[in-house]
């Protein structure tokens, strides 16, 4: 059963004038290269609500250096227990062997609202626009994260759009 996720726009941020954590752009010499995946920037290892935005903007870059390689293992050590990163990591491979790997970012990170911590979890709301062959949609995401030496993805889910 997936219990109802409260969001609240993150006013509790001292360093963000917009409500929203402020995510550090990551030093450019850590900057994946085509066999190399993205390195964690330090402000993701933060026990922060900026630290949090920033394990999933770095979980997202990962993800895209999966689509594009094939390469799983750095996207599925960043959610070892997550069935749905698992799932998205083995459909990127089976992308990637079958000769379909794209050339750009998937998804591309938009936007995100801290919600409430309870214990050693804290939930994002993220929106992300994914790029297909037809074109791009935006999508609205829940990140489950635990909290332990360093974040980790517990669950990634889609959050139903109000019709």
């Amino acid at each position: 059963m997936r219990r109802t996720v409260t969001l609240v726009i993150a006013a509790l941020l001292l360093a963000a004038c917009n409500g929203k954590p402020e995510v550090r752009e990551p030093d450019p010499s850590d900057s994946p290269t085509a066999s190399a995946a993205p390195t964690m920037p330090a402000q993701a290892k933060e026990d922060s609500d900026e630290g949090a935005a920033a394990f999933v903007a770095h979980w997202i870059d990962v993800f895209n250096f999966a689509a594009r390689t094939g390469e799983i293992e750095p996207l599925t050590e960043l959610g070892p227990n997550c069935e749905a990163c698992n799932n998205y990591a083995k459909g990127l491979q089976e992308n990637f062997e079958a000769g379909d790997a794209p050339e750009h970012d998937l998804w591309t990170f938009n936007d995100l609202l801290v919600g409430e911590s309870q214990d050693d979890k804290i939930d994002l709301q993220v929106r992300v626009e994914a790029e297909y062959a037809d074109g791009r949609e935006e999508h609205e995401l829940g990140f489950e994260l635990e909290r332990s030496e360093h974040y980790e993805v517990a669950d990634i889910y889609v959050i139903e759009e109000d019709s």
